[in-house]
């Protein structure tokens, strides 16, 4: 699956939370793919972000919070160094 098809099942509302997250981790890997980052350090800069775990089960607006810092650190990595930063991106 393609990075955009996981993040379509991730933001799926009528699925999992569990099933979703998977999705969600499953971006990451293709993050780290294309930057050639280990995917951990892919999670822990959404952490670092947005203060949101991937390995835990979040809520459909942390979801989407954290999908679209993704999106952001998908395109350059390593992304903002800061929240406020992933405004500008809007």
């Amino acid at each position: 699956m393609s990075y955009n098809n996981h993040k379509r099942q991730a933001l799926e509302e009528s699925r999992p939370i569990g099933h979703r997250m998977s999705h969600l981790r499953s971006c990451t890997v293709h993050i780290s793919q294309r930057h050639e980052v280990h995917r951990d350090l892919v999670i822990e800069k959404v952490l670092e972000l947005t203060g949101l775990d991937l390995y835990s089960h979040l809520t459909n607006e942390e979801l989407h919070i954290a999908t679209r810092c993704l999106d952001i650190i998908r395109e350059e990595w390593p992304g903002p160094d800061r929240l406020s930063d992933l405004e500008k991106f809007d």
